[in-house]
């Protein structure tokens, strides 16, 4: 490979559906199937035996209903990948907002004048992996972006501007680090507040 060359670091066709997403719901079936069969069992009264079936009932609602958005979704992605109709922008990443560590904003770039936002914590069938979670995107990187609507299907970097595994691991390993820091002086301020107010209501 030659420094000019790209190489593929994300492709549609490369990720299947996230199929774990509604699938999270069964965990409350299971739960809630075990509530009715120890009701039964047990001779509970009705009023406590209801927390089983509403469990059931609201698992299988949430996981139908988020399976049947998201497959369609995914299908029709995938489709239009295959069929070539997609758009590309090429040059080099600006106005790179990576995401926290702990999400609560998404990892945002451009590219000319397109602008992809995309998060870890939000499903999603297209490129949704941020610099601080292990993702390849770097201010300044030259990039090529296939992508449909505001989804990246496909992601290449140049090869002399690609980060070594050990790189983004690096970076990740901070991210994390740094999250944990700003944690533990979150706890210890509340710990003092706490700790401050008690003694004042003490008195």
């Amino acid at each position: 490979m030659t420094p000019d060359q790209y190489s593929v670091v994300f492709d549609l066709s490369q990720k299947g559906l996230q199929w774990w997403f509604p699938a999270f719901g069964l965990i409350f079936v299971a739960i809630g199937g075990v509530l009715i069969w120890l009701g039964r069992r047990n001779r509970w009264r009705r009023s406590r035996s209801v927390v089983g079936y509403f469990m059931v009932g609201f698992a299988c609602l949430w996981s139908g209903l988020a399976f049947a958005t998201m497959l369609p979704e995914y299908l029709n992605l995938r489709s239009a990948y295959r069929q070539g109709h997609f758009s590309i922008a090429e040059g080099f990443v600006t106005n790179f907002r990576p995401m926290p560590y702990e999400g609560h904003q998404s990892e945002c770039f451009s590219v000319q004048s397109e602008t992809f936002c995309y998060s870890d914590y939000v499903v999603s069938a297209g490129f949704n992996n941020s610099a601080s979670h292990g993702g390849p995107i770097r201010d300044g990187s030259p990039i090529r972006v296939s992508y449909i609507g505001n989804t990246i299907v496909r992601l290449e970097i140049r090869n002399d501007a690609l980060p070594r595994a050990s790189q983004r691991v690096e970076l990740e390993e901070a991210a994390k680090s740094d999250w944990q820091q700003r944690q533990h002086a979150i706890q210890c301020l509340t710990a003092r507040t706490w700790v401050s107010q008690s003694q004042h209501f003490s008195w």
